[in-house]
């Protein structure tokens, strides 16, 4: 059993977002617990502000894990670091899947009918001041808001599967430009033992 674990522990500014989203974000209690007194200009980059005491730290006594939660919003930054167990509400905390190193996506409730539900990237890892990573980025998923609310894929396999079909494309549009330059030493090569034989 481990004694303690350290994280990077804040909340970006909300008074920067709109006054729709600020709304949304302070009834999500079904996602996450919002950090008290650590509101940071830098928490969206905790490594920029690491020397100069502008990020508190948290100590976790249940579980070594750090989280990441950030909006699902493109253009949007808001960002909120500290132990899994204290930031995650308790049906996140509880579930394994959150108990494992890596990131998801998970949609709130729906709690005002005039406002869509919210998605987050939620990332988990177990070293000591491992939630410094940049905010994630927007994530383009095509999922209906009637999907359950809980674990909708894992970030990781999305961007795996972007990073592998982008080398696919690169390696397909360099195709072209492998064949001419075969024909043109082909040609160069018939052109050479064309006028040694001469």
């Amino acid at each position: 059993m481990f004694t303690a674990h350290v994280c990077f522990y804040c909340v970006s500014y909300a008074h920067l977002l709109g006054s729709n989203l600020r709304y949304q974000l302070g009834s999500q209690t079904d996602i996450f617990n919002w950090p008290t007194g650590a509101s940071s200009s830098s928490c969206s980059n905790p490594i920029l502000a690491m020397n100069s005491h502008q990020i508190h730290v948290q100590i976790c006594t249940k579980f070594p894990l750090c989280t990441t939660l950030s909006l699902n919003i493109a253009n949007i930054s808001f960002v909120v670091r500290g132990c899994m167990e204290q930031i995650l509400a308790t049906k996140l905390r509880i579930d394994g899947k959150f108990q494992k190193k890596g990131c998801y996506i998970v949609r709130s409730k729906r709690f005002y009918s005039t406002l869509p539900p919210l998605e987050y990237i939620i990332c988990v890892c177990s070293i000591e001041y491992c939630n410094s990573d940049m905010q994630k980025s927007f994530l383009h998923k095509n999922q209906s808001e009637s999907d359950p609310i809980g674990l909708v894929s894992t970030v990781e396999d999305e961007r795996l599967a972007g990073a592998e079909m982008h080398d696919v494309t690169t390696a397909l549009n360099s195709l072209p430009a492998l064949v001419v330059s075969l024909l043109f030493a082909s040609t160069l090569h018939n052109e050479i033992i064309i006028y040694l034989n001469i």
